[in-house]
């Protein structure tokens, strides 16, 4: 016969007024007797995860405000960063058992150590735990101005980075290196064959077409929000306090915002060369670029082939080409899948000599934050940083 678990009443483990710092042994006892219960296939215990209703940074005020910092032994087991399984850890006592919580990634975790909690006693602690929080709300109040307020906020640099390399991998894919349109159809029969192989042809143009201009416009602003980074994580003090100086810094030309980044910021060990190749090819694709967002048409550029014409409305090729060969070879005009990847190198080579032109404890820092998706800043002190942790599953502690 199955021995059924032990069961407790809802008020040991609901009435968190009830909760005390526990006695040492007494947790020692409450973990010898759960592995005994594992060993014996019979494991104790019993599991919660706290709905959305109860907000981490509540709970854990409440649980300082009752005991002081967390005393759980997963906070021993806690590197110095937000990378971490368990963020933090409380160990309370309640008459009927020990009681574990824990702030995980997702999810607040409670667990009972030595009996089983009904469903209704957990739904009945986070209901008084809600009533809890208002009744303390001044003194939660005073806890929280305690704990460093961050708001989170998108990784321009890294949002586009993304993009760039997502467009870069589906222009490498496409081959418009020559578009060959099919053979005119010579009957009525191959009419319709020919269209769908002239209209996957114009499809994979539009589409090279589509991620080169993507790309041509995107580029440019990689470059420059890597700039605006560096102004944000480096600003020297009296500039970072001054918000109307901070808004001239960005207005000013692009080419002035570069060359002054070293004056403007800490963290420099020279100034960005102007005579550098990498600022200089950055600097004609920001111009390009301009042409492009503007819509500025020059039709005595050689963009292509010659047509002559007779009689106003006779064409005349100057080679040997069909009118479909020419369309497709001029949808790409003076964009190309060629200069385009070109153009995320030069980009790529402009980054770099930003990066190039760092002291190393800075260096260091922004090739970490340039790869974070979303950044964090400080409320009173206005610092940057780094400050979710990296994505993975949560998991029960301890789970049968």
């Amino acid at each position: 016969m199955t021995e059924k678990r032990n069961k407790v009443d809802h008020n040991s483990v609901a009435d968190p007024q009830k909760w005390t710092l526990p006695e040492p042994k007494n947790v020692i006892a409450a973990l010898d007797s759960r592995k005994r219960s594992t060993a014996a296939r019979k494991p104790q215990g019993s599991h919660w995860v706290f709905s959305k209703k109860i907000i981490p940074v509540d709970l854990y005020a409440y649980l300082m405000l009752r005991f002081g910092p967390p005393n759980g032994f997963a906070m021993t087991l806690r590197s110095p960063s937000v990378d971490n399984l368990i963020h933090w850890n409380y160990t309370v006592e309640c008459p009927a058992s020990i009681i574990d919580l824990s702030g995980m990634d997702t999810e607040i975790n409670a667990h009972v150590y030595t009996v089983e909690v009904e469903e209704s006693a957990w739904r009945e602690l986070e209901s008084t735990l809600l009533s809890e929080f208002e009744v303390n709300k001044k003194a939660l109040a005073g806890i929280k101005k305690q704990f460093e307020k961050w708001h989170l906020f998108v990784n321009p640099y890294k949002r586009l980075t993304s993009i760039v390399d997502q467009y870069e991998s589906k222009l490498t894919q496409i081959d418009v290196r020559a578009p060959d349109p099919p053979t005119f159809p010579a009957g009525r029969s191959d009419l319709a064959q020919f269209h769908e192989k002239m209209g996957r042809a114009f499809d994979l143009q539009q589409e090279a077409l589509a991620l080169c201009i993507s790309l041509e416009m995107i580029l440019p602003v990689m470059g420059e929000a890597a700039v605006n980074l560096l102004m944000l994580l480096f600003a020297k003090t009296e500039l970072r306090n001054d918000k109307r100086l901070m808004q001239k810094f960005g207005r000013d030309q692009i080419d002035v915002r570069i060359k002054s980044l070293h004056l403007h910021c800490d963290g420099f060990k020279t100034s960005i060369p102007s005579s550098d190749e990498r600022f200089k090819d950055f600097l004609r694709l920001m111009n390009r670029r301009n042409d492009t967002l503007h819509g500025n048409i020059d039709p005595n550029k050689d963009f292509g082939e010659v047509i002559y014409f007779d009689q106003h409305n006779i064409p005349l090729p100057a080679e040997q080409n069909s009118f479909p060969e020419i369309t497709l070879k001029h949808m790409l005009a003076d964009l190309s899948k060629e200069r385009t990847l070109s153009s995320i190198d030069v980009v790529r080579r402009f980054v770099q000599l930003l990066i190039d032109s760092l002291q190393p404890e800075a260096k260091s820092l922004v090739q970490h934050i340039m790869n974070v998706p979303v950044l964090g800043r400080e409320a009173k002190t206005g610092r940057i940083g780094s400050i979710l942790p990296t994505a993975r599953v949560a998991a029960f502690p301890g789970g049968e």
